[in-house]
């Protein structure tokens, strides 16, 4: 049986090579638009070519080497690390001829010609996403089921990440007015990367604690807008509704006015009733369209680098839109996971809140990519 390999973007360059001289050759080579070029140079490995035979994986490893990029290849066999497949021309060891200037573009017809655009999609950033796909009911019970695999497949990372995060948000917490606000902004920001982790795992790689930090080096000022976006939606719809059940209260004590005894009766009752309940109907309705919109956003920009701030909270919203059902049952089961985890000390939330974070890519996963 033949052994199979992958080939791994480090994320860095060659010594002696220039980065954007290095994102300009790779962009070309790959086929991409240079920004995705440098997205691969952010310093996070990035699977390019997997499931290939040896003398393919050296050509796609001579052709990222020339162009001055780092990387290696792996056995598929689950050991990693810098052992590759060997070369002919010495058994056990992997072919890392230093960097020199990309050839001259080979002829259309050349068998030999280094691999060029069919690279991109075999990366683990650039599946493409679909327009949101309806999925049945019972998958808001299933995303959380496989969420828990995920989180069964690596309990020691997630729950050490999470212990970051917590202390992260506590010592944040203590922070006068500045510190929950920029925990806010930056929240999106975690859970960006957290994805990306969630990502590699899903494709056969490890999470792990650092990927929490990866939103910070891959579209940090887009994902925090979603904070900020957040921050300045809710405070929007609080300030509004707010201002609407001022006017309904207003208007019911003045049609109390008009009762004996001040409105106190059975009369007055039945004119209060209908303004303190409308607010909070408001509220709800203003504020479940808005965290549709939210919900996916930080998901879909950290995994699809093509996509903007405004289309990423668009193509949330009709996400969850379409499986509104769905999504019903995952928050009751979501809820009920939570209340569970909150028991014992809270200590349970160590568990529950990474299986919340692995069913939301699940959910993502099967909406907009599967």
């Amino acid at each position: 049986m033949n052994e199979s390999y992958r080939v791994v973007l480090t994320g860095e360059w060659e010594n002696g090579s220039d980065r954007a001289t290095v994102a300009s050759q790779m962009s070309a080579l790959f086929g991409i638009s240079p920004a995705q070029a440098e997205e691969l140079l952010a310093g996070r490995e990035t699977v390019i070519k997997k499931d290939v035979d040896a003398p393919t994986a050296r050509r796609y490893e001579q052709a990222i080497r020339q162009v001055g990029a780092a990387c290696r290849i792996e056995a598929m066999s689950g050991e990693s690390g810098n052992a590759g497949p060997p070369t002919p021309e010495d058994p056990g060891t992997v072919q890392t001829s230093p960097p020199r200037p990309p050839p001259e573009a080979p002829p259309a017809d050349d068998p030999f010609a280094p691999p060029r655009a069919a690279l991109l999609p075999d990366t683990l950033d650039a599946e493409g996403i679909h327009a949101p796909a309806r999925c049945p009911v019972g998958r808001g019970l299933g995303w959380v089921v496989e969420g828990a695999k995920l989180f069964a497949n690596a309990p020691g990372v997630w729950i050490l990440l999470s212990i970051v995060y917590i202390l992260i948000t506590l010592v944040g917490a203590f922070v006068p007015l500045i510190g929950p606000l920029a925990l806010s902004i930056l929240y999106p920001v975690f859970l960006g990367g957290i994805m990306i982790g969630v990502d590699r795992q899903f494709h056969g790689d490890g999470i792990a604690v650092k990927d929490l930090f990866v939103g910070f080096s891959t579209r940090f000022g887009t994902l925090a807008a979603i904070g900020a976006v957040y921050i300045g939606g809710s405070l929007g719809i609080g300030l509004l509704v707010s201002g609407i059940g001022s006017l309904l209260l207003g208007a019911g004590m003045m049609g109390m006015g008009a009762f004996p005894f001040g409105g106190t009766g059975m009369a007055g009752g039945s004119m209060a009733g209908p303004g303190m309940l409308i607010p909070v109907l408001l509220m709800l309705a203003a504020l479940v369209p808005f965290y549709m919109a939210i919900w996916f956003a930080p998901t879909l920009l950290a995994l699809n680098r093509d996509i903007g701030l405004w289309p990423s909270l668009a193509l949330s919203y009709k996400g969850c839109a379409r499986n509104f059902m769905a999504f019903l049952i995952y928050g009751l089961v979501i809820l009920a996971v939570l209340v569970l985890g909150a028991l014992p000390f809270g200590l349970g939330l160590l568990v529950a809140a990474p299986v919340l974070m692995a069913s939301g890519y699940v959910s993502y996963r099967e909406i907009y990519v599967d």
